[in-house]
């Protein structure tokens, strides 16, 4: 589809001016701003202070490292740095990454489960196989932060390891102050992005809703459960493409907004 639709789509990213390039990137400047942000509020815990460039710069390393490989190369690469500068410990930063990724979800569900409502009360849409992904992932993360229970440990060293993980995480999940920080910044990220797609679709001369910028930006950050290519490439697209389908505008609408959203943000 690409492949036959080329010319379109490099016509769209030559014609964008400086000034949509230029607020697109202070978007995404924002956005790694708010992902190094919680590598602070997380490291913060462990009473672990970062400087600003420190923290900065694990956020664009991050997202550089995804750029290279799949499976979170980047996410390993701030595990390494950690550990050598800090002697923070691997199991510390598994902890994180799990914290992260629950209260992340929990809030993404949760604000998809409104928005999903909102919108058929709104504008008279659903779709029950985006309806039932927020309610599906919604009941999954609850679930385990309401009910993971403490374990004791065993003999086997390396079972042990798991064991800690899971203690470590009961105890984090009980600092309301964390996860009330955590979702906020999760919040802003939500937001953000949300703006960012707004103004995408703004300059491709395709006005939608701001409720539907939400819901394409909700299922595109669940890309991030799969980590599959490097920084998701091909995946977020595919959900920006499904998703813009899903609102009423055209496939080819689509491939041209995820083509913009991710050539700024290479080039940025």
């Amino acid at each position: 589809f690409i492949k036959s639709n080329l010319n379109d789509i490099k016509r769209t990213l030559f014609n964008i001016s400086f000034l949509d390039f230029l607020i697109i990137s202070i978007l995404t400047l924002i956005t790694i701003i708010l992902n190094g942000n919680k590598i602070e509020i997380l490291t913060r815990y462990y009473k672990l202070k970062l400087s600003f460039k420190e923290w900065l710069g694990l956020s664009v390393i991050t997202t550089m490292g995804n750029y290279l490989a799949p499976f979170g190369l980047g996410m390993s690469l701030r595990g390494i740095y950690l550990k050598r500068k800090y002697n923070f410990s691997y199991k510390q930063f598994i902890t994180t990454l799990a914290t992260s990724y629950l209260t992340s979800f929990l809030l993404y569900s949760t604000i998809g489960i409104l928005i999903t409502l909102y919108a058929y009360l709104r504008y008279n849409f659903f779709n029950l196989l985006i309806f039932l992904i927020f309610i599906i992932t919604f009941i999954a993360c609850l679930t385990i932060i309401i009910f993971s229970p403490k374990i004791k440990y065993s003999k086997n060293k390396y079972v042990n390891h798991l064991i800690w993980i899971i203690n470590n995480w009961n105890k984090m999940k009980k600092n309301w102050r964390l996860l009330i920080k955590l979702s906020l910044n999760d919040f802003f990220s939500l937001l953000n992005y949300s703006i960012r797609i707004f103004f995408i679709f703004y300059i491709l001369s395709s006005k939608i809703s701001f409720t539907s910028s939400i819901l394409i930006s909700l299922l595109t950050l669940f890309s991030l459960i799969v980590g599959l290519t490097p920084a998701s490439i091909g995946v977020k697209e595919a959900l920006i493409v499904y998703s813009t389908t899903v609102i009423g505008k055209s496939i080819n609408l689509g491939v041209l907004v995820a083509a913009v959203d991710r050539g700024v943000s290479i080039v940025y």
